[in-house]
């Protein structure tokens, strides 16, 4: 017996040349082999469409060229509108002429907020390409992209940026001509092998791990690009400002300090820095994550970020932490005595 078709002449008619579906999205939709609506399309005298090609050359220069819109282009080469609009996407030209992106706005998401072109495409709903023909037409440049660096690992980059400020150096050979930088990690091999793994996702370079008997672990890596990436203040910046949690968590294994104090019954972080500078910007990302703290001057020269009160101390030990075994027990013991506070 004859399966009845689910869909009426006018269905299917309104499907296929109003909605511009081809024969076999409707048999996807309705669930029947595309045989069967082929079959019923003949039966219910409804003509087919002529096959009718346009390239992707072709569709652009009616797009953004000749500025006809998908309902012009449709009429010219006899298709339906959404079918243009299909043909649009999958040929990635972008559809977005009425998005009002100043170039105001774009260079700053760009080049000062460090957002990648995805990014702000996904911010807009736009399309890459979109975002791409924009920065040809406002003249903004794109970003010279590292050979032998990898950028879009934002968590690794901002914790291995907290490492570099806090102990990180970067040498160059003139003899070798060659540029190298270096991480000490002192004797906490679980901070060594973070930053190992971190760094491995961030360069294809060689990243070599040493074990100093008087000095602890040292990591090194031979990577012009690199080097010139961390000293670049504004690529620092940008990770920062995307992870500041991360980038405050590799400076205080890097350069922090948890204790006890017996006679006050509290704990106290410390993370000690040469840079009044660099102390009052952590300063001001961590008062933006709720933590309170101040800086104090030793006599060394030395200048150091102090985290006194016990919410403030409970929330960098849970939202900061640390890579570092034996600061992490400390941690643990802090949001087990403060955690009426979270």
């Amino acid at each position: 017996m004859r399966r009845p078709f689910p869909l009426s002449k006018e269905e299917l008619y309104k499907l296929y040349w109003i909605d511009g579906l081809s024969t076999v999205e409707i048999a996807k939709r309705i669930g029947v082999p595309s045989a069967t609506v082929y079959a019923y399309m003949k039966e219910y005298g409804i003509p087919i469409r002529k096959k009718t090609r346009i390239t992707k050359e072709e569709l652009y220069k009616l797009y953004w060229i000749e500025g006809l819109s998908t309902r012009e282009i449709a009429k010219r080469v006899g298709m339906q509108q959404s079918t243009i609009l299909r043909l649009m996407k999958k040929y990635d030209i972008p559809v977005e002429r009425g998005v009002r992106l100043a170039k105001e706005e774009l260079y700053k998401l760009y080049w000062v907020d460090g957002l990648s072109i995805r990014k702000i495409a996904e911010r807009f709903n736009m399309s890459p390409s979109g975002i791409h023909y924009y920065m040809r037409k406002y003249g903004i440049p794109v970003r010279k992209r590292h050979t032998d660096i990898y950028e879009e690992h934002i968590d690794e980059w901002a914790y291995v940026i907290g490492a570099f400020i806090g102990d990180g150096n970067i040498y160059y050979n003139p003899s070798k001509k060659g540029y190298r930088i270096s991480f000490w990690c002192g004797f906490d091999k679980d901070f060594a092998d973070t930053l190992t793994s971190c760094l491995k996702k961030i360069t294809n370079a060689e990243v070599k791990t040493y074990f100093l008997k008087k000095g602890g672990y040292v990591i090194s890596v031979k990577s012009k690009k690199l080097c010139e990436a961390l000293k670049d203040e504004g690529f620092k910046e940008r990770y920062i400002n995307s992870r500041p949690e991360l980038f405050i968590r590799g400076l205080f294994d890097a350069d922090g300090s948890i204790y006890f104090i017996k006679y006050d019954n509290v704990y106290r972080i410390e993370i000690a820095n040469k840079k009044y500078e660099l102390l009052s910007m952590v300063r001001e990302l961590l008062r933006r994550m709720g933590i309170e703290s101040s800086i104090y001057k030793k006599r060394s020269g030395v200048y150091y970020l102090v985290i006194r009160k016990a919410s403030s101390v409970f929330e960098f030990a849970r939202k900061i932490g640390s890579s570092i075994e034996r600061k992490r027990k400390k941690m643990l013991e802090v949001i087990e005595k403060y955690k009426g506070w979270g």
